[in-house]
């Protein structure tokens, strides 16, 4: 589409570009703010990360907060976003950038015993932002979908925090912490990390599920 092309014929973003099309995502919950103004650097980062479309143009978002998604397709160029989380059946979600509303039915399901409810080879991009270090029972048939339904030469995008990074060192040499990241116990009913991983044994893992290419990991 022109859409497409005209993003394959700009460079990648940055992350300055990435912050200031987020800064326009309007959030009326004083909560829903304040998490997305903590977060917000991480969240350009993740966003300069995505590559610009290239083939179909379908891009899916897993662990989706409606937070990067609208941006995939006005700024990015994706023709066709989807986003999934965790349930049954589908969720109509709503985002407002800048006042105008992006509009998004949610697939829900489970990510590590449910076989995602698309056809092989149907996206060329698959997102995981912060979501594997969530998953407790079977974090490799998760990723085994993700390759199922990645196409040939498609990109998986997965961001976690990194066990190995030098904050959870000094953690753990401290002693005054525990090396994850965030190790809280939840009282909501939210699932905490509960494992993190470092560079080396993600990048494997991927590599065991089936590398379909190209894999970025976000150290913090």
């Amino acid at each position: 589409s022109r859409r497409q092309e005209r993003a394959r014929s700009v460079p990648s973003p940055d992350i300055a570009d990435a912050m200031e099309h987020l800064r326009r995502l309007d959030l009326t919950d004083d909560n829903a703010r304040r998490y997305y103004d903590k977060h917000l650097t991480r969240l350009a980062r993740t966003l300069s990360l995505v590559p610009l479309p290239r083939s179909c143009g379908r891009i899916l978002e897993l662990g989706c907060y409606m937070q990067l998604t609208p941006f995939l397709e006005s700024w990015l160029g994706y023709s066709e976003v989807r986003g999934a989380a965790y349930g049954d059946g589908k969720a109509r979600h709503v985002a407002t950038v800048g006042g105008e509303p992006f509009e998004l039915d949610l697939e829900l399901f489970d990510v590590e015993r449910d076989r995602f409810p698309y056809s092989d080879g149907f996206f060329e991009t698959v997102i995981a932002a912060e979501l594997i270090e969530h998953l407790a029972r079977d974090p490799m048939a998760f990723l085994l979908e993700c390759n199922r339904v990645l196409e040939n030469g498609g990109r998986l995008l997965i961001t976690t925090p990194n066990a190995a990074s030098l904050t959870s060192v000094a953690r753990a040499l401290h002693g005054y912490d525990n090396p994850q990241i965030y190790s809280k116990y939840s009282r909501t009913g939210d699932s905490p990390h509960v494992r993190e991983y470092t560079a080396f044994e993600l990048r494997s893992a991927v590599q065991c599920a089936g590398d379909h290419g190209q894999e970025d990991v976000v150290d913090r």
